[in-house]
């Protein structure tokens, strides 16, 4: 018997018993739409027939439902087939009895494939039977990793409900922050206003103050003019390195497998290629040197001249000016800013603070709390905490709201969240390349842990972070379709 032939019987028989697959009565359609394949039958005659769904004045015999010939221009009288073109608003049904119901693509119908994700009966292959019915090891396994992924799911939320509870305590304490900041201001006002109402009354400032921090200001400014010259000596020494250096790279031979000469030249290339924001730190704080210089050297000048008719100024303002831009730009480096704890940290006011400095401090709280720390500001409660894992040959550390590290190269800054992405810009600069940056996808999991990094562009790297703080409650249609067979147990 030829395989048409044969072909032929199976659908014949399929069409004479209706009743095929798991108790439904057409192949390929689910319960609640079998009474839309009832027959119409006449009673004189006792002739069966059925009209196309979509075409109600399309009317056929009814054992041309399923018969392999596409009939309705809808294909609704072939369901349990793949003889019409393919319309995703209409499936073929698996019964899956003891899992759980699936819907196949027609085309999908006797390829010889078992689609046991979703047809675990082995209904898709009725024709060829070279899938049997999986529903019993399947469900066991669905059954194992649905009560898995809760327990994980459980212990996720629970972490994610004490990061919720340490944001809102922040945002709380930022709040109630500004508000003792404000009356504290509205109390200096009121100082301020009466300080400078006492000095106007006065004709001319204490000069007793001056005479005795000269001597401190002049050795003040001996120690700076010493310091410069050390930095300049520095500086002569680094370009010499640096000319070394770079004869080196122009006339070394790649060929040779030196692996110190070749770390190296590459460790210099990116030292080469960061130069410029650490010159402009130094020069930036040798022009702060400069200038406490020049202005100790006058007022050491005129508080021994008598005879000078000049304006002190007030002399708290004076140490607060030179004591904040010197702490500014030498006992902070780009790096302790970076990696630095972000927690909100506690100043003393007295009523004779500038009043410039709470109105900053106000306005720079407020700022924190317009940014977007994400979706219930679950942001704020990672915003101090760092990750450190090895992968790959590297060692990566990761601050949630702060830098990435590839060992001691900077691959970005944090600039933003994009819906449960974390982006880093700014980084270090690549040899012959852009800057490096980051992109850090957080994924549900019941702790804080990096899951993988890849390169996919030069220098922009995407990173997976397991994290709890993305955490919410699991649907079964995502329990289902998360779900993978492990085939090695069927």
């Amino acid at each position: 018997m030829s395989p048409k032939l044969l072909i032929a019987v199976a659908l014949l028989s399929i069409c004479e018993n209706i009743l095929v697959v798991g108790g439904t009565k057409i192949i390929g359609v689910p319960p609640n739409e079998q009474d839309l394949y009832n027959p119409i039958v006449n009673q004189e005659t006792g002739e069966k027939t059925w009209h196309c769904l979509g075409d109600p004045k399309i009317v056929l015999n009814y054992d041309q439902i399923n018969d392999n010939y596409c009939d309705c221009p809808d294909g609704s009288d072939e369901p349990g087939t793949n003889a019409c073109p393919y319309d995703t608003s209409r499936k073929f049904y698996c019964h899956n009895e003891g899992h759980i119901p699936g819907h196949l693509e027609n085309f999908k119908l006797n390829d010889g494939v078992c689609d046991y994700e979703i047809c675990c009966d082995g209904s898709d292959e009725y024709l060829t039977g070279r899938c049997e019915n999986k529903c019993s090891e399947i469900h066991q396994q669905y059954v194992t990793y649905v009560q898995t992924t809760n327990e994980e799911m459980d212990i996720s939320l629970s972490e994610k409900k004490k990061f919720l509870s340490i944001a809102q305590e922040k945002r709380a304490n930022a709040e109630n922050r500004v508000e003792a900041l404000k009356k504290e201001l509205e109390s200096s006002l009121r100082s301020k206003d009466k300080e400078i109402e006492s000095q106007s009354q006065e004709d001319t400032p204490d000069q007793s103050v001056y005479l005795k921090l000269s001597p401190y200001l002049q050795e003040l400014q001996t120690s700076i003019q010493l310091e410069r010259s050390k930095l300049e000596d520095y500086s002569k020494n680094i370009a010499f390195l640096e000319s070394v250096l770079s004869s080196l790279i122009k006339n070394y031979n790649p060929n040779f497998n030196d692996l110190a000469v070749k770390d190296t030249v590459n460790k210099f290339r990116d030292y080469v290629s960061n130069k410029d924001e650490q010159e402009e730190f130094q020069t930036s704080s040798i022009k702060v040197l400069t200038s406490l210089t020049e202005e100790s050297e006058k007022l050491s000048y005129n508080t021994q001249n008598e005879n000078v008719d000049i304006f002190y100024p007030g002399i708290s303002n004076m140490i607060h000016y030179y004591y904040t831009s010197f702490v500014k730009s030498f006992m902070e480096s780009p790096k302790d800013k970076g990696l630095g704890d972000e927690e909100e940290e506690t100043t003393v006011h007295t009523e004779t603070e500038d009043v410039e400095s709470l109105k900053n401090e106000i306005a720079k709280i407020n700022e924190d709390l317009d940014k977007d720390y994400g979706k219930d500001d679950i942001l704020r409660s990672v915003q101090s905490q760092w990750i450190k894992k090895r992968l790959g040959g590297y060692s990566y550390n990761i601050g949630f709201l702060d830098s990435i590290y590839q060992d001691s190269i900077l691959i970005g800054r944090y600039s933003r969240i994009e819906g449960n992405k974390l982006i880093y810009d700014q980084g270090a600069k690549c040899w012959n390349g852009p800057r490096r940056s980051g992109i850090v996808e957080m994924i549900c999991g019941p702790n804080n842990d990096l899951i993988s990094i890849g390169e996919p562009e030069k220098c922009e790297y995407h990173l997976e972070l397991m994290t709890p703080i993305v955490c919410n409650e699991i649907l079964e249609e995502e329990l289902l379709s998360n779900f993978k067979i492990n085939y090695e147990k069927l």
